[in-house]
């Protein structure tokens, strides 16, 4: 169950707080600098302990303490990204941070963990972008086969992020089907991702890694990671594993030299990346790297019909 509230998170009783820390794993202020006082003397000796232990903690991941006074077992101390105009993995690192977490929390045995805003502070990162990865990631892990979690709960300091979390919830139903495709890829797409670089495909792996929409095949993989419409496209190019995959597979496309989209994927493989050119680069604000694709391989010729489904599901 996924819960948001605008409450004080060091008020709220859970089994793990998750505290918005840095990675020199310094007492800050904001979230930080509340969490630290509420718990108190335990929590700060405990902290002052694992920070001399571990000296540091990379963006992206966690490390626990006790609680101390607050009303929880452990406090999770995630470091998150600063904001940098995106173009240096923040998407990623701030996903990795929410997930990374809940892993922790998971092999502690808890079955409750609240969250603040991470990186929306100081950190400066949008409060939009990382409402939409902070609840994709909790998506993610409470649909693994070993979430042990059964409660999370975004505390929230502003109506605004309340606001935007609570928009979210309407999305739910597209953002929590793509565990198939994480499922999918955690072993192929490194393969697959060779495999264009060197220019020949020689696995099976094109439903999952250059999804088309569904009813364009008529296959048990074809409808099973077809992708029901315009809204879930979008929820597959915005999240923070799936859409930078793609773009990266598709960047590697475009550094094949000399070869058509028949010499490296065969048939009808070259007709399915011309559909999923065709169904990604419709979405509005996607990477250019999806036309350019259409320009390379296809001479800029789009999908007919691809198009005339997304037009009816619009």
């Amino acid at each position: 169950m996924i819960e948001f509230i605008q409450a004080d998170i060091t008020c709220i009783p859970v089994d793990g707080i998750v505290n918005a820390a840095n990675d020199m794993l310094r007492i800050g202020g904001g979230v930080d600098g509340a969490i630290h006082r509420a718990g108190g003397p335990g929590l700060r000796e405990d902290f002052l302990r694992v920070r001399a232990e571990k000296g540091s903690c990379l963006v992206g991941h966690a490390v626990v303490t006790v609680a101390g006074a607050l009303p929880a077992k452990f406090v999770i101390h995630a470091v998150g990204p600063v904001w940098e105009g995106g173009h240096k993995q923040e998407r990623l690192l701030l996903y990795q941070t929410y997930y990374h977490s809940l892993q922790l929390a998971g092999e502690l045995g808890l079955k409750s963990v609240s969250f603040p805003n991470i990186s929306t502070g100081v950190f400066r990162f949008p409060k939009a972008d990382a409402a939409v990865i902070a609840y994709q990631a909790v998506l993610d892990y409470l649909s693994a086969p070993e979430s042990g979690i059964e409660r999370v709960v975004f505390v929230c300091f502003d109506s605004e992020n309340l606001q935007l979390y609570k928009a979210l919830k309407e999305k739910e139903e597209y953002m929590s089907n793509l565990r198939r495709f994480l499922d999918a890829q955690e072993s192929y797409y490194d393969t697959a991702l060779d495999e264009i670089r060197r220019g020949r495909k020689t696995s099976h792996w094109i439903w999952y890694v250059f999804p088309q929409l569904r009813g364009l095949g008529s296959s048990r993989n074809a409808e099973y990671y077809g992708i029901k419409d315009i809204q879930e496209a979008v929820a597959y190019l915005s999240h923070p594993i799936l859409g930078t995959r793609l773009v990266l597979i598709c960047e590697a496309l475009m550094g094949v030299s000399g070869k058509t989209a028949f010499e490296i994927l065969g048939s009808p493989d070259d007709f399915k990346l011309r559909s999923s050119m065709t169904l990604f680069s419709g979405i509005p604000g996607c990477s250019p790297v999806f036309n350019r694709v259409l320009d390379q391989y296809f001479g800029g010729v789009r999908c007919a019909y691809t198009e005339s489904n997304m037009a009816r599901n619009h």
